[in-house]
């Protein structure tokens, strides 16, 4: 079945599996990322579905080697974190895959 959620910017994408959903917007868009998770609750409402606020991380990537990072502020009842679970990996902000093999090691 084909789903009708889609990103407002062509620019920004949106990853599903099963009652999964990640939205994965860059740096340089023309559509924020307020806006589009706004989109994101206005579609599950619509549709009669709910969006598990405890469930839903943000996590900011960034390369290790800039020395001068500005962490964007959090979406407003959405925790912020350095490191998330998606199917199965462990992905960190600054990309290296440490937590992951810490993951599969233990």
């Amino acid at each position: 079945m084909n789903s009708d959620l889609r990103t407002i910017s062509e620019l920004n994408d949106i990853f599903k599996y099963a009652d999964d959903t990640t939205l994965l917007v860059s740096e340089h868009t023309d559509v924020d990322l307020n806006s589009e998770f706004n989109h994101i609750k206005q579609w599950a409402a619509t549709n009669g579905l709910i969006i598990n606020s405890n469930k839903t991380k943000e996590v900011v990537f960034r390369q290790s080697r800039v020395s001068c990072f500005h962490l964007p502020a959090a979406i407003d009842d959405i925790e912020q974190v350095d490191c998330c679970k998606l199917l199965g990996i462990m992905f960190r902000n600054n990309c290296k895959m440490d937590s992951h093999v810490q993951y599969i090691l233990s």
